[in-house]
Formats: C-alpha cells, sequence, structure tokens
C-alpha cells in the first residue's frame, strides 16, 4: 500500500512514475524500460494523493494520460535537438588533462583561492572553441557535443573502479575511447591518488573503504561537500547589467577600501573576470574566421553578428535579448567548469530576461518568434553538458542524479 509514512510514499512514487520512460519515447530514444504501464503510474499517482491526504499534505494531480499539446519550433531548433541525442553521451577528459598538467607543473600553492582562479583562466583559454552548425548561442562546455566533465581533483580515486568499463555500464553509458582511458589510469590517476581532495579527507584506504562502505548503505542521503560549491543560484542580472568590466571597476574600488585583509579574494575575482572576457574573446576570433570563410550569405550574417555579440559580453552590458543570453551563457560555462556543474541554476530567467525582451520588441530588433527560437536554442546548449556517474555499478552514485536522463 502507498498509504504510509512519507518516506514509503516518495519511495513508491519514484518507483511507479515514468517520467523517464515517457521523455525517451517522446524523444525516440532507445532506453531500457521497466515496463511500467501509464495506468500503473496513473493509479500511483491517485493513491500517493490521498496518502499525502491522510498525512495533511494537499496534494494536486493532474491525469497522466491527458492529451499533450504539440510545440512547434523551427527547423533549426529541430536540427539541433536532432544532433544532440544522436551524438549520445560522452565522458570528456578534456578539462580533467589540463586540470593534471597545470598542477604538475605549478604543483599547489597559497593563497589557493588566487591559484583556482588562475587555473580557470588557463581552462578557459586552452580549452577547445567550437561552434557547431545553424547555432545562433555559442560556447562548449566540453570537447565534445554532449559530455560530462572528470573531476579529478575531487574524486579521481573514485573513478578507478568505472571508467575502464564506462562505456558498457548500464542503465546510461558514457563513450569514452581507449586513448581517453588509458590517459586517465596513466597519467591522471597516480598524479590524483595523493593529491585530491577525497584523498586529503581519507588519508589512508581504510579510512576511504569505510566512507565507501556508508555510501553503499545509501541510509544517510548525499554528502556533497567535497564535490565543489554548485547548488546555488548565480547572479547573472548583476553582470548583464554591469557587465564583467564594471564589475573590475567595483572590485578595485573595494580593495582600496579594505586594503590587504582581503588582498587574495579580490586578486581571484578579477582573474576570473578576465577570464570570462578571453573566453568570449576567443569566440569572437574564431566566429570572425569562420564568417570569412562562409559562402553562404544569411550564415555569414549570422555568424558576424554572433562575433559582435561576443565583442560586447559578458565583457560590457547587455543591450539585447540576444546578448543577454549569450552573456549568460558565457558565465554558466565558466560556473560549471570552475565549480562542479551540478545544481547551478538561473534563477527567474522570466525577470530578468524580460527587460531586453520588452525593449528589443519595442524597438522593433525582435520578433515573438526570434525570441522563442533563442530560448530554444539556449536551452538545448545547457542539455549539452550532464553529469558523469556510475551507473548500475560500483557505489552507484549515479541513480541519485537526473541530470543524465533524456
Amino acid at each position: 500500500s502507498l498509504v504510509g509514512t512519507p518516506e514509503q510514499v516518495a519511495d513508491a512514487l519514484l518507483k511507479y512514475y515514468d517520467i523517464h520512460e515517457s521523455k525517451a519515447r517522446r524523444l525516440g530514444l532507445a532506453d531500457r524500460s521497466l515496463h511500467i504501464t501509464r495506468q500503473q503510474a496513473g493509479e500511483a499517482l491517485r493513491r500517493a494523493t490521498a496518502a499525502f491526504d491522510v498525512l495533511g499534505l494537499k496534494v494536486e494531480s493532474l491525469d497522466p494520460d491527458a492529451p499533450r499539446p504539440e510545440t512547434e519550433f523551427t527547423p533549426r531548433v529541430t536540427g539541433i535537438k536532432k544532433a544532440l541525442r544522436d551524438d549520445g553521451y560522452h565522458l570528456c577528459m578534456e578539462t580533467a588533462t589540463l586540470k593534471t598538467r597545470y598542477y604538475k607543473k605549478h604543483g599547489f600553492k597559497e593563497p589557493y583561492i588566487v591559484q583556482r582562479a588562475e587555473l580557470l583562466r588557463h581552462l578557459l583559454n586552452n580549452k577547445k572553441i567550437i561552434v557547431y552548425p545553424d547555432e545562433l548561442l555559442v560556447g562548449n562546455f566540453t570537447a565534445r557535443r554532449v559530455g560530462a566533465q572528470l573531476w579529478v581533483e575531487y574524486f579521481s580515486a573514485m573513478g578507478v573502479g568505472n571508467i575502464y568499463n564506462c562505456d558498457k555500464q548500464t542503465p546510461i553509458p558514457f563513450q569514452c575511447s581507449q586513448a581517453e582511458k588509458a590517459r586517465f589510469y596513466l597519467e591522471m590517476a597516480p598524479f590524483w591518488a595523493t593529491n585530491a581532495v577525497i584523498m586529503k579527507i581519507f588519508p589512508t584506504y581504510r579510512e576511504l573503504g569505510l566512507y565507501a562502505a556508508r555510501l553503499l548503505q545509501k541510509k544517510y542521503g548525499f554528502e556533497n561537500n567535497m564535490s565543489g560549491v554548485s547548488h546555488f543560484i548565480m547572479n547573472s542580472e548583476r553582470v548583464l547589467k554591469l557587465g564583467t568590466d564594471g564589475i573590475r571597476q567595483e572590485v578595485l574600488a573595494a580593495c582600496e577600501e579594505h586594503g590587504d585583509e582581503a588582498a587574495p579574494f579580490y586578486d581571484a575575482v578579477l582573474t576570473s573576470l578576465t577570464a570570462l572576457e578571453e573566453f568570449a574573446a576567443r569566440y569572437a576570433k574564431h566566429l570572425s574566421a569562420m564568417a570569412r570563410r562562409e559562402t553562404d550569405e544569411a550564415r555569414r550574417a549570422e555568424l558576424l553578428e554572433m562575433a559582435r555579440i561576443c565583442r560586447r559580453v559578458p565583457k560590457y552590458p547587455a543591450r539585447t535579448f540576444h546578448e543577454a543570453l549569450q552573456a549568460i551563457l558565457f558565465i554558466e560555462i565558466g560556473l560549471c567548469i570552475e565549480a562542479f556543474e551540478n545544481a547551478i541554476s538561473f534563477g527567474r530567467m522570466d525577470q530578468i530576461l524580460y527587460p531586453y525582451y520588452r525593449d528589443d520588441v519595442q524597438a522593433g530588433r525582435i520578433t515573438y518568434e526570434k525570441a522563442r527560437e533563442l530560448m530554444a536554442l539556449f536551452v538545448l546548449k545547457i542539455d549539452e553538458i550532464i553529469f558523469f556517474n556510475d551507473g548500475d555499478t560500483g557505489l552507484q552514485l549515479g541513480k541519485l542524479f537526473e541530470t543524465v536522463s533524456p
């Protein structure tokens, strides 16, 4: 029965509600089914609603079999969406390789906050710059179309047991070449075996083993303190209004006010702002070069406009809806590379973006249809970054996340 404790009700909802499978079916993805029928899912929702009512919680549940209105998108959006789905999931070693080589060369220096900012600048200046066909918003999280990063500085030791088989794991495999796997085991794993955060917290294999055993019990929730910051809402509205250059002026003024006491923090902020500007400038240069080679007049105009936008944001305040979306995307990429890509929220995008949309419409710069296309393309760009997990193998930490669902 689903009438019971909140834990029992939650467990039943997770077991019977087929949100993952229904998404896979709508997207036409090959996904192993648990063979839960729509009738079972609907009945589970109705019984769970009654169970919550017994607990004094008011729940409103929609009929899972209610017809869904079909949304039509432009051919550009449909094509990019198909390209993402066809590419599959990858484990990308690019940033992990860059981080490993950076720390091997420079060591670990104090103040760490300054070095971490310098590492971000190194990553954004050395990672691959990719512009995919028909894109109007640019910026790649990884070197793969759809990719997960490997956070060697946090969990390198935990990856030793499953990376070799990650392209065969279930339910969701991650493509990874033999060369990339070899690079991890021969170049990265030995270095991070003694330098990763998790090895600092659990310096002996006995302590690490006990920690892993506690995770296997799955009784105490998920401890995220060792996986970077994440789980926050970025203040993109401030960057859109001031630009990184405007924030730089505030930082310099604060440095004058607070003196040497907070100097490391302000130095790190200034380096991070510069890193974002340089990342956007790399895209502006790349887009301009693409435009010179482009033979299609319409696409050349799009490339030149994107290059102009990348020269503008995030360094200077955004003035249009398109500029605002591009600035937010650059900020998100920087955060996901520096601060663990899980659960970094955009906040109230409607409130943040509406003034730019309103002004563009009033000035005749954009139509509803064009803004809708840009918003869809923005959502698809965010689909390019996924969270690497160990599936049904090892500690099965991947079962705690919905971030790799279709």
